[in-house]
């Protein structure tokens, strides 16, 4: 595999006491990504130091970190990465592009920024995340697989702030978290690698040795890097950069053949100098960022704390209303059952008597109806004594007629 990596000239020329002053972040994998800043070359990868800027290629690069997890920087996109002093705080910066985290926070916070927004992920919690920008504005926070922690995103030019929660997906349009959608933007993450395709190759021939003695724990590898010396100039040019092609030829020592024309040694330690000095205003940044979201995080919680006390007072007075809007129908409709069971029993009392009354005229029907049977009986009786009579005194006429005759 070759790296072929952009380097500072200053830094290669510079003493072996500054590069170990940098915390080293981690290793970078690809096969077509420069780094500008301070590098160690390893076996596996480059490892870059604090400080540096990672840019990918036309295919994705890998930034293992040294405190484990991975920081996969997509197609295209130029990654500054920094350090807090102790080193377990991380800073990662874009303008435009797109990177991958995937790691662990435990305790702390790292910060994501990019033109428009600062995202703080502020530990415990794993950060699986996908997250992107455009020259517009346009940014993403998307999760991943197994993202399982918050992310707070604040406005660089403003005061607004947005929590991303887990499982959650927002697009900021236009730099802005006033328009946050529940949605993504095309390019939101790294795209699928290619498939791996393998084909046969006859073995390399082996290179010459180098005259350098090897010792067995080191990899060989040949740097063939001009390099350009100025000698009426103090300084170095802001911006010297010389490309250097690394090609590992199997395990054993470094074997580095330099033929170049390098720095004064007053210029290469006037450049660790400014070197120093610039990392130790980064670190002083990044420090002063970190207090920045401690505190902004302190503040949101704070704000969150008093949102949730007014929407506990706001329920609170809802459920007493609720309650006595419940009161207010339970009495009105025990009233309105009073009324009609009132109703009923006097509907009852009416009903009762109006029953009695009924039976009373039919006792007086009764009554009635009897008397006139009996006189009708007697009437009856009268008028049959009657007949009798007049039939005996008719006899007793008929006996003294003829008894006289």
């Amino acid at each position: 595999m070759r790296l072929q990596t952009q380097l500072l000239l200053a830094l290669l020329c510079a003493a072996p006491s500054t590069a170990l002053a940098q915390n080293a972040v981690g290793e970078v994998f690809a096969t077509d990504a420069s780094i500008k800043g301070s590098v160690v070359f390893a076996s596996g990868g480059t490892q870059v130091l604090s400080g540096s800027q990672v840019a990918a290629g036309a295919s994705a690069a890998v930034l293992k970190l040294q405190r484990g997890g991975d920081v996969r920087i997509c197609p295209g996109t130029n990654l500054s990465v920094a350090t807090s002093p102790s080193g377990a705080e991380l800073m990662l910066s874009l303008s435009t592009g797109s990177l991958e985290t995937n790691y662990r926070v435990s305790s702390g916070s790292d910060t994501v920024l990019t033109p428009d927004f600062r995202m703080q992920m502020i530990g415990p919690g794993v950060f699986h995340l996908a997250i992107a920008a455009d020259g517009v504005g346009n940014t993403c926070v998307r999760p991943l697989a197994s993202n399982n922690a918050s992310v707070i995103v604040t406005e660089l030019m403003g005061n607004a702030t947005y929590q991303v929660k887990p499982g959650e997906e927002v697009f900021f349009p236009k730099g802005k978290i006033a328009g946050a959608q529940n949605t993504t933007m095309q390019g939101c993450g790294c795209p699928a690698p290619e498939p791996i395709q393998r084909a046969e190759a006859p073995a390399p021939q082996p290179a010459p040795v180098a005259a350098q003695q090897s010792a067995p724990s080191d990899t060989h590898v040949q740097m063939d890097a001009p390099f350009v010396f100025q000698g009426d100039r103090q300084q170095p040019p802001d911006i010297a950069y010389s490309v250097a092609s690394l090609k590992t030829r199997g395990t054993g020592d470094i074997a580095i053949q330099l033929q170049p024309k390098v720095l004064s040694p007053q210029a290469a330690e006037q450049a660790a100098k400014e070197l120093k000095k610039t990392q130790e205003a980064r670190e002083k940044e990044l420090a002063k960022e970190q207090e920045l979201a401690r505190e902004e995080q302190k503040k949101q919680e704070k704000l969150a704390a008093k949102q949730q006390e007014r929407e506990r007072k706001a329920q609170l007075k809802k459920d007493k209303a609720t309650a006595r809007e419940l009161a207010r129908a339970n009495k009105d409709r025990e009233k309105k059952e009073r009324e009609e069971l009132r109703q009923q029993q006097a509907m009852a009392r009416r009903e009762e008597q109006q029953q009695v009354k009924q039976q009373a005229a039919a006792a007086e029907q009764a009554k009635l109806e009897q008397k006139k049977r009996e006189e009708i009986e007697h009437q009856r009786g009268t008028s049959e004594q009657a007949k009798s009579s007049d039939g005996v005194f008719k006899k007793i006429g008929s006996f003294f007629g003829r008894l006289f005759h």
